[in-house]
């Protein structure tokens, strides 16, 4: 097979391909299949890709080596240029790696740091103890310090006998609410030695049915006895004015008195070692405010009576001590003068005591 082009120049030997002059031109014979792109004028021959002595033209779109082979060539006279620019799967690759990188480095340092506080921990531990020991051993201070490297100071130990007193204080025992009788816990006034307030409060235990309505609604004044299962003052004014009267007026039997200093004392004494029948109600022990023989059912010497109360001495109204009578007997309830004039005095006497107070942190306030 003969292919007849006009070419200007060829300066390559292919194998398989004779070449003719003829007039200025060349014919070349090509022993194996070829094809011809007639719009380029280019030659193809079959069998690219097989034979190595084949002629492949540098627009061949099969050509696949060109930009490596430019590439190549640029780095060879060096006029390539890399940009070393990563892709965005490397830029994300890079960012988890340096974020995994970061985090184990930080807990490292986080475990390096506790493993040092540790050791640095039981070192003062054992250095502490050891000191210890060696003071009660009855080493000196300076010893034990040139010894250790220890700082002992005693003037730290050294309190005074305010702080002294006042941990002896907190040191004690706790009290036993439920066995410390209410009138040792008054506060004394310091000038006349007397109760602070006169008015006390106290519960006719005989009387009580063991509600729990004074004991939920003022739980600061009021506790349940466990024993007998009846209410008692366990701290006199332990919550305000207001919520004791309320916890009074809303008792169902009306066993809650208002009574004098004097007269809570003695009723709070004789109230030790009390042994109540609880049977008594059932015979009309309830009647009178429990007053009467009904404490003796049962035995003629076995329960102790009911306590005899000022304000069950007089005339009660239906409703003690809520209506507020003036001649109340119940001590303090009613408009009685000689109540009022101390309770007044009272209050007067507290506004002076915290005018003073004012006055004296005022002037201190000044001095700094």
């Amino acid at each position: 097979m003969k292919v007849w082009m006009q070419l200007t120049t060829l300066s390559v030997g292919l194998s398989g391909l004779a070449l003719y002059p003829i007039m200025g031109s060349f014919a070349f014979t090509v022993s194996s299949p070829t094809r011809i792109d007639r719009k380029s004028v280019r030659l193809f021959v079959d069998d690219y890709g097989t034979n190595p002595q084949s002629w492949v033209s540098a627009n061949d779109p099969d050509r696949h080596w060109t930009e490596e082979f430019d590439i190549y060539e640029a780095k060879k006279n060096g006029t390539y240029w890399e940009s070393f620019e990563p892709t965005d799967e490397e830029l994300e690759a890079m960012r988890a790696t340096l974020v995994q990188d970061e985090a184990d480095v930080l807990l490292e340092q986080l475990q390096a740091l506790q493993a040092e506080e540790v050791e640095f921990t039981e070192k003062e531990k054992e250095r502490a103890n050891l000191a210890l020991e060696m003071k009660e051993k009855g080493w000196s201070s300076s010893a034990i310090t040139n010894t250790l490297d220890v700082a002992v100071d005693d003037t730290l130990e050294q309190t005074s006998e305010a702080v002294q007193s006042m941990q002896e204080a907190w040191e004690l025992d706790p009290v036993d609410m439920a066995t410390v009788e209410s009138h040792t816990l008054v506060d004394m006034d310091e000038d006349t030695g007397e109760p602070v307030r006169q008015q006390m409060v106290f519960v006719d235990e005989h009387t009580c049915i063991g509600c729990t309505n004074c004991a939920v609604t003022s739980p600061g004044t009021f506790f349940m006895e466990p024993d007998m299962g009846r209410a008692r003052v366990m701290k006199q004014w332990g919550d305000d004015d207001e919520t004791i009267q309320i916890a009074i007026e809303t008792c169902p039997v009306d066993c809650i008195h208002y009574v004098p200093f004097d007269e809570l004392k003695k009723l709070e004494v004789e109230r030790r070692d009390q042994n109540i029948n609880f049977k008594a109600r059932l015979v009309g022990g309830g009647d009178n405010g429990g007053v009467g023989m009904a404490h003796m059912v049962g035995g003629a010497a076995k329960f102790t009576p009911a306590p005899e109360i000022s304000g069950n001495m007089g005339s009660r109204c239906n409703n003690c001590p809520s209506r507020g009578c003036r001649d109340c007997p119940m001590f303090g309830v009613g408009k009685n003068p000689a109540f009022e004039k101390r309770e007044k005095e009272r209050k007067d006497k507290i506004r002076k005591r915290r005018l003073q107070q004012e006055r004296e942190s005022q002037q201190k306030s000044a001095e700094l």
